[in-house]
C-alpha cells in the first residue's frame, strides 16, 4: 500500500551506469511488493536497465503533504477534443 502518491522526477538524481561507482542493479520484474517498497522509500536508478537519471519523490511542483499529482496528459500539439463523451 502506498498511502500517498509520489511523482517521477525525470531530472534527478543522476544514475551511474553498470560498473560505475554507486551503481545498483535494476529491481527484479516479478517483485511487485519490493517495487512498491522501493517507490514508497523514494527509490531511484533501479527502475530499468540503462537508466541514466530519475527517481521517485514526494516533493516539488504540485505536491502537498507528501502527495503528488500525476503529470498532465500530452496534447501532441493538437487542440483538446470536444466531440467525445467522458466516463
Amino acid at each position: 500500500q502506498i498511502p500517498k502518491a509520489p511523482r517521477w522526477d525525470h531530472e534527478s538524481p543522476w544514475c551511474p551506469l553498470e560498473g560505475g561507482w554507486g551503481y545498483e542493479p535494476t529491481l527484479p520484474e516479478n517483485d511487485l511488493v519490493g517495487y512498491f517498497e522501493y517507490v514508497r522509500n523514494k527509490g531511484s536508478c533501479q527502475d530499468y536497465d540503462g537508466q541514466k537519471t530519475g527517481g521517485w519523490t514526494y516533493s516539488g511542483k504540485g505536491c502537498k503533504d507528501g502527495a503528488c499529482p500525476g503529470p498532465d496528459a500530452p496534447g501532441y500539439g493538437q487542440p483538446a477534443r470536444t466531440d467525445v463523451e467522458g466516463c
